[in-house]
């Protein structure tokens, strides 16, 4: 082959792996008083790879193996508690991380300051109280191409690819159960966050979608929001009702300032609810659904998207606390919509060379029928199994005529039509006279169809053992 007519067998070589890593940790605990106690963890690590490069070739030199980069990771922790009261308590922790590449002074610094409160005003209700802050700074000493053509071919300075974020987030919750069969919570949070060295990519040339739609130079961009505020509220509500039915509802509202993408949400609604039913026989009836809607007006795609799921199951107790069978099922549907362009618009086309479509739908649906089951047999034998069977369809349906081929129509972008079957099974044994130990094996097999690509079907199968202690 074209391989071998400038390889010769004598050059093949195995790669050598000689990798090192070394961790180091030192902690220190103490009660500073009886309500209150910290403690302080110290951590290093080490990575070298040692090994040595081996080429091949006789006209040109190819490494076998690249070299993994050699790290080092130094951190630290410090975490405290106070019991203020018996009502009140607080608890909270710092962290400081730093990472460095030696091979390509790549530096990577991390800090976490966290400080959670907790104030119990009576057996009913309950007030919690979290204020979170994280610093992230990355530091690049060799240049980034970006895919864009002025990137290409223009050297950048070290760290243009990257940017530093500080987030600041604050977050209150309350919990209260006006009766015993009745609960009820409500949180708010707002969170900050500055992005520094945010890059946009600026599209610098003119370019004509279609026939008529111009997009004149500097008037579009792929930018990263540097400054975003979100504020986000959310209520719940959990209770039981005659017959020993158990319901659910919840609602969350997210709005923010601006979006950090292009398809970013600036808002987004979530609604939820859930529904236990017990039933004659040792059965039990379960359903959940949910329904989510974001957008983001702002920016120039006009994103929108819908989200819809429902799932319900149904479990018997076929032999009270030996046989555990059931059947379970669920369907998702998301809908997503923004307008779309085809094309570089850092070069210059034609009249008709560019497309731009608005409200270009994407629509997936997921459906899933599984069943499960649990028998406890004696001796301390358990054997488990479950299976699922898994539709799942992608469209982006269009109506496209190429420039360069005015007899045909494209009417769908990418679509996907996979299934996929799951299968398991697994057996634990305890023996009676060690109730801390376990023992367990198990089989899984996944089969992949893809009906628009055989290329990327297939199968896999795993087989587990392992033991596991308490003590």
């Amino acid at each position: 082959n074209m391989i071998s007519s400038w390889i010769t067998p004598a050059s093949y070589q195995p790669a050598q792996t000689d990798n090192l890593t070394q961790d180091f940790t030192f902690g220190l605990g103490t009660d500073v008083t009886k309500k209150g106690a910290m403690s302080l963890d110290v951590m290093h690590r080490n990575f070298r790879d040692d090994a040595t490069v081996v080429k091949y070739g006789t006209k040109q030199s190819y490494q076998v193996k690249a070299l993994l980069p050699n790290v080092d990771m130094n951190a630290a922790e410090m975490k405290f508690r106070y019991d203020a009261s018996k009502k009140l308590a607080f608890t909270g922790a710092l962290t400081g991380r730093k990472r460095e590449n030696f091979n390509n002074q790549y530096k990577a610094e991390a800090a976490v300051a966290v400080l959670n409160a907790a104030y119990k005003a009576s057996d009913k209700l309950s007030l919690t109280g979290r204020l979170y802050s994280r610093y992230v700074q990355i530091d690049e000493n060799r240049a980034h191409n970006g895919m864009l053509g002025q990137y290409n071919t223009t050297v950048q300075n070290g760290n243009y690819s990257e940017f530093d974020k500080f987030t600041l987030r604050g977050e209150w919750a309350v919990d209260y159960r006006p009766i015993e069969k009745a609960h009820v919570k409500a949180g708010y949070k707002v969170e900050a966050t500055h992005r520094r060295d945010a890059p946009a990519a600026l599209y610098a040339k003119s370019v004509i979608y279609g026939t008529t739609l111009e997009i004149p130079a500097n008037q579009q961009s792929n930018r990263v929001i540097g400054d975003e505020t979100k504020h986000t509220a959310s209520v719940g509500l959990k209770g039981e009702l005659p017959l020993g039915v158990e319901a659910e509802a919840n609602y969350k509202r997210m709005q923010a300032n601006r979006g950090t993408f292009v398809n970013s949400p600036t808002k987004v609604d979530e609604v939820g609810g859930a529904l236990i039913v017990p039933l004659p026989a040792h059965l039990e009836l379960t359903f959940l659904s949910g329904y989510s809607e974001e957008r983001n007006s702002q920016a120039e795609t006009n994103y929108h998207q819908t989200r819809n799921t429902y799932r319900a199951g149904l479990d018997w107790e076929a032999t009270p606390g030996k046989v555990f069978v059931g059947l379970d099922g669920s369907y998702e549907a998301l809908r997503r919509y923004s307008n779309t362009w085809w094309g570089n618009t850092n070069n210059t086309a034609t009249p008709g060379g560019y497309i731009y479509k608005e409200g270009t739908p994407n629509l997936l649906k997921d459906t899933t029928a599984g069943l499960h089951g649990r028998v406890n047999l004696p001796k301390g034998f358990v054997v488990m199994g479950n299976g699922s069977y898994t539709w799942s369809n992608v469209h982006t349906p269009v109506n496209i005529m190429p420039l360069n081929d005015g007899g045909q129509i494209v009417s769908d972008i990418q679509p996907i039509d996979v299934r996929i079957a799951r299968g398991r099974i697994a057996v634990e044994y305890t023996p009676p006279q060690y109730k801390h130990l376990t023992a367990r094996a198990s089989y899984r097999i996944d089969d992949w169809v893809d009906k628009m690509d055989v290329a990327n079907s297939g199968r896999a199968s795993i087989s587990e053992i392992g033991v596991s202690a308490k003590f």
